[in-house]
């Protein structure tokens, strides 16, 4: 049974069904409806006469291409699908948090975690992979005099690991105190609907709306700034590049 929430917080209760406790949070039912949804657009998928939705798609697949040329170079594209997915999982729960009774996954600390340190776990395997140890290389700027070569390489060191923080943190920061900004307006106006029927509706318009259009862009944005992010580092491990 998928509670639904009064509180941001909520979302870290565990589900009882009966008397029996199971101890699955909020977060997999909610995970395992998007993936649904997925399968069944690729069941019902159109091949020869492509649909609004499919135009749409593709439109966002091409401009991905773009972005990971410019980012990362034509061999970036081999890690495209992947960009394009999580782009596309970001986005909807971004989204579909706005909903009544929706749930924002990236406002799920462990969910942007996850993917922050799942990506930069693998692409320091990746560069390991690719340069050996040379790799190294991408702590040590060029034009470095000698002298300050292992003080510039742990700070740069300590700046390369910190990157899974600050990824996770800066979308699960966003995305929870936009909802926490919604929650709280939202109790404001069952206050002016008791005053007056008239200033609930004004207050609706003038502040529920406004903030849910502000939300949905800082949503595409926050999707966004992270795919952003992933391709810089990929870029790095990729190309060396400091």
């Amino acid at each position: 049974m998928i509670r639904y929430f009064y509180s941001p917080l909520e979302q870290f209760d565990i589900i009882y069904i009966g008397y029996f406790c199971f101890d699955i949070l909020n977060i997999y039912y909610f995970m395992i409806i998007f993936f649904l949804l997925i399968f069944f657009y690729y069941l019902s998928y159109k091949l020869y006469y492509p649909s609004f939705l499919q135009i749409v798609i593709e439109t966002f697949f091409f401009f991905f291409k773009e972005m990971i040329m410019v980012q990362i170079g034509k061999n970036g594209l081999v890690y495209m699908p992947i960009i394009c997915c999580l782009f596309i999982f970001i986005l909807f729960f971004n989204i579909f948090g706005l909903l009544p009774y929706g749930y924002a996954l990236t406002a799920h600390i462990i969910i942007t975690f996850f993917f922050a340190f799942g990506f930069n776990l693998g692409l320091i395997f990746l560069g390991f992979y690719k340069y050996k140890l040379f790799f190294f290389k991408l702590f040590i700027p060029t034009g470095v005099p000698k002298f300050l070569i292992i003080f510039i390489f742990l700070i740069e060191l300590m700046s390369y690991l910190i990157r899974t923080f600050s990824l996770s943190i800066r979308l699960f920061a966003n995305i929870m105190a936009g909802h926490c900004l919604l929650y709280v307006f939202s109790s404001f106006i069952f206050y002016f609907f008791n005053i007056n029927v008239i200033f609930g509706f004004i207050s609706i318009l003038c502040i529920y709306l406004i903030l849910f259009i502000l939300e949905l862009g800082v949503g595409f944005l926050q999707a966004y700034v992270f795919i952003v992010l992933i391709c810089i580092y990929i870029n790095d491990s990729v190309n060396l590049v400091h």
